[in-house]
C-alpha cells in the first residue's frame, strides 16, 4: 500500500532521467549576459506587476555588490523591498527619505553654487509638463513660480524659512521687490498674482516634510555625492507616505542625474554609477531623464528603468516617448495584459521572413495550345512573437532583446533575504503632532452682531415680500485720537515692521532694522524695506481694531 499512492512518471521521463543518472548529465542554467563595456546603453524592463521585474534588479544588485572595484548605486525603492535586502550601513550607504529617522539632512540651498543651480532646482520643484504643450496661461504660472522661487534660494535659506516666506504673500512681495520678478505678481492683476501664489504655496507642504538640522545625526550634498560617487543611495518610501515623498523623490532624483552628468567624462567612465529607477512612471515627469538616456553614457551612467507600459510614458513625455523607449540597447520584455503595448513589444522584438513555393498552371482552350506551369518563390513577413503570445506569459517568464538577438528566457528567484528595516519612523515634535488653535480676534463676535442688525435695519419687508433697500445713515464720526494712542499706533507700525522684518532674516544683521525711516538692508541681502514697502506689506498685516478705526482721521 505504500507505493502504490506514489505517482508514477511517465515512460519517457523515467527512460531520460535514467539516461541522465547513467552517464552524469545534469542540467545548468545558462545566464544570457551583456557585455560590460556596453552596460551605459543602458536597460529597460516593461511588464505588469509581479512578473518579475523586482527580481531582476535584484539580480542586478547582487552582482553589482560584488564587483571590484566598487560601483555607486542610486536607486529608487518606492516600497522599500531593496533596502531590506541590499543596504549595508558599512559600505556608505545612504537612506534619502524625510520620515525615516536614518536619513540625513537636505535643503536646496546646499546644492547652490552659482547662479544657474536655482534654475536646475526650480525645475526640479516645479517640473510641470514640456513646454510645447502647454497652454499659455499655465505655462506664464509655471515659469513665473520657477523664477520666484529662484529668487528665494539665492538667499540659501533653510526649509522651515521659505515655507515661512511662502506662507506670506508680503514676504514674498520683499524678496522680489526691486528685481525683474517683481513685476510678475503685481497687486493690480488680482488674477495673475492669485494664480502665481497658489503655484508656489504647493511647495510649502512640499519643503515641509523636510527635519531640521538639529533632528538629524548628519547631512548631506547631493552635488558633493555625485562628484565622488562612494555607496549606495536608497530613495525610499512606504504606501502610505509615497504620493506625499513623491515631489522630493523626484527632485532627489533629478538633481542628482543632473550632478552625475556634470563631471568630467574621463572622470565619469573610470567611476561609473547605477541609476535604478523602477516603476519610473510613478514620479511623473522627470525633466533630466531624457538627458540621461541620451547622454549619460558619457559620463558613465548605466541607467535601469522599469515600466509597466508605453502608455504611462506618453502621458508625462508626450512625443519623446517614442526616442525614450527605443534608447535602451537591452530591453527585457515580460507579460503585458494591455493590447496595445503587446502589439507595440510584438513589432519592437521585430519579424521573420518566410520564403513560400507558389505553383502557376496556365491551361490553353486552343487544340494546339501548350499548357504551363510556373514555379516561383513568395517572401512572407511574419511576427517573431505574437500578440498573443506576450499577453499570455507565465510569470518570471519573458523575451531577452539585444540589439537584433531575440532570446526566450526564465528567471530564477533571487537568492537574497532581509537584513535591515526597510523603515524606521522618525519622531515628529510636539508642535508638528498638536496644531496651534487659531486665535479669535478680541470683539469679533461682537462686531459681527452689530453688522447683522445694521444690515437687517437697512432692508426692509414691503407687504408684496419684495425687500428694497432703507436710506443710508450718515456714519459717525471716529473720536479723535489722543497722544497716546498715537504713539500706541506708531509703536504696532514698528512692531509688525520687525516682525516682517524677521521673516526675511537670512543673511541679514540684526541690528539692520530701525524703529526709524531708515532702510533695513545689507550688501549680501539685496532687499530693502523702504517706507513704500512697509506700509504696503502693513497694509495686508493684522491690525488692532481700535487702532484701525483711530487711524481714519489721518
Amino acid at each position: 500500500m505504500r507505493g502504490r499512492l506514489r505517482l508514477k512518471k511517465r515512460f519517457s521521463a523515467r527512460v531520460v532521467a535514467s539516461f541522465r543518472d547513467y552517464f552524469g548529465f545534469e542540467e545548468h542554467p545558462t545566464w544570457i549576459r551583456m557585455p560590460r563595456a556596453e552596460e551605459t546603453e543602458h536597460v529597460m524592463l516593461l511588464g505588469d506587476p509581479g512578473t518579475g521585474k523586482s527580481q531582476t534588479i535584484h539580480h542586478f544588485l547582487l552582482q553589482i555588490a560584488a564587483r571590484r572595484p566598487a560601483e555607486a548605486v542610486v536607486i529608487y525603492d518606492p516600497a522599500c523591498e531593496f533596502i531590506k535586502r541590499h543596504y549595508n550601513p558599512k559600505r556608505g550607504d545612504t537612506i534619502l527619505n524625510p520620515l525615516d529617522k536614518r536619513s540625513p539632512y537636505w535643503s536646496p540651498a546646499v546644492e547652490i553654487r552659482a547662479l544657474t543651480d536655482k534654475k536646475l532646482l526650480a525645475e526640479s520643484f516645479l517640473p510641470g509638463k514640456s513646454d510645447a504643450n502647454q497652454a499659455s496661461t499655465s505655462g506664464f504660472f509655471l515659469k513665473a513660480s520657477r523664477a520666484i522661487f529662484g529668487r528665494m534660494l539665492e538667499f540659501k535659506p533653510t526649509p522651515a524659512q521659505m515655507v515661512a516666506w511662502l506662507r506670506s504673500a508680503d514676504a514674498i512681495d520683499m524678496i522680489v521687490d526691486g528685481t525683474e520678478h517683481a513685476h510678475l505678481i503685481p497687486k493690480n492683476a488680482h488674477g495673475q498674482r492669485a494664480g502665481v501664489l497658489g503655484v508656489l504655496s504647493d511647495l510649502g507642504e512640499t519643503l515641509r516634510l523636510l527635519p531640521e538640522r538639529d533632528d538629524c545625526v548628519a547631512e548631506i550634498s547631493l552635488s558633493e555625492w555625485a562628484a565622488q560617487r562612494r555607496g549606495w543611495i536608497f530613495i525610499t518610501s512606504t504606501m502610505d507616505t509615497r504620493e506625499a515623498l513623491r515631489p522630493l523623490q523626484a527632485v532627489f532624483i533629478n538633481v542628482l542625474m543632473k550632478r552625475l552628468m556634470s563631471v568630467s567624462a574621463e572622470w565619469g567612465q573610470a567611476h561609473p554609477c547605477w541609476v535604478i529607477v523602477d516603476e519610473v512612471h510613478s514620479l511623473h515627469r522627470l525633466p533630466a531623464l531624457y538627458e540621461t538616456q541620451t547622454e549619460g553614457r558619457k559620463y558613465g551612467l548605466k541607467l535601469v528603468q522599469g515600466t509597466q507600459g508605453k502608455t504611462q510614458y506618453e502621458e508625462y513625455y508626450d512625443r519623446l516617448a517614442k526616442a525614450m523607449l527605443a534608447a535602451p540597447k537591452l530591453k527585457l520584455f515580460f507579460r503585458c495584459g494591455e493590447s496595445e503595448t503587446a502589439r507595440w513589444i510584438s513589432d519592437t522584438i521585430g519579424e521573420y521572413e518566410v520564403e513560400k513555393p507558389k505553383i502557376g498552371t496556365t491551361a490553353s482552350v486552343e487544340d494546339k495550345g501548350r499548357d504551363a506551369i510556373n514555379y516561383s518563390t513568395v517572401t512572407e513577413h511574419r511576427q517573431a512573437v505574437s500578440k498573443e503570445e506576450i499577453m499570455s506569459l507565465p510569470d518570471l517568464h519573458g523575451y531577452w532583446k539585444y540589439g537584433d538577438v531575440v532570446v526566450p528566457f526564465r528567471l530564477p528567484l533571487a537568492p537574497v533575504r532581509i537584513g535591515a528595516r526597510g523603515y524606521v519612523a522618525r519622531e515628529m515634535k510636539p508642535s508638528e503632532i498638536n496644531l496651534p488653535i487659531p486665535k479669535q480676534e478680541p470683539g469679533r463676535e461682537a462686531h459681527e452682531a452689530t453688522s447683522q442688525q445694521n444690515a437687517g435695519r437697512d432692508t426692509k419687508q414691503d407687504a408684496s415680500g419684495t425687500a428694497r433697500p432703507g436710506r443710508k445713515k450718515k456714519s459717525a464720526p471716529a473720536p479723535k485720537r489722543g497722544k497716546r494712542d498715537t504713539s500706541q499706533h506708531e509703536h504696532l507700525i514698528t512692531e509688525n515692521g520687525r516682525e516682517l522684518a524677521g521673516t526675511l532674516g537670512v543673511n541679514i544683521g540684526e541690528d539692520s532694522y530701525t524703529d526709524g525711516n531708515d532702510q533695513r538692508t545689507s550688501p549680501e541681502a539685496d532687499i530693502a524695506m523702504t517706507p513704500e514697502t512697509g506700509r504696503a506689506a502693513l497694509e495686508s498685516s493684522e491690525v488692532d481694531p481700535e487702532l484701525e478705526a483711530s487711524q481714519v482721521q489721518y
